[in-house]
């Protein structure tokens, strides 16, 4: 895993690319258990710019699938 890295396009338009980890836990034969599932994302323009700005790697964040 690393920080996520934020480029430029030749024309200018920012591009952040980085991976989205997701812990989900469950309850398997009185056990609890931990699934951890990876997400790679890219972003563009503006919100590039921003995940670039305050993303790092480790550091907790909310997203929401849609």
């Amino acid at each position: 895993m690393r920080d996520p890295e934020l480029k430029y396009t030749q024309k200018g338009a920012a591009v952040c690319d980085f991976v989205l980890a997701s812990n989900r836990y469950f309850k398997q034969d009185e056990e609890t258990q931990k699934e951890v599932s990876f997400f790679e994302v890219t972003t563009w323009s503006r919100l590039a710019e921003v995940c670039g700005e305050y993303l790092k790697k480790g550091r907790g964040c909310g997203w929401s699938a849609g």
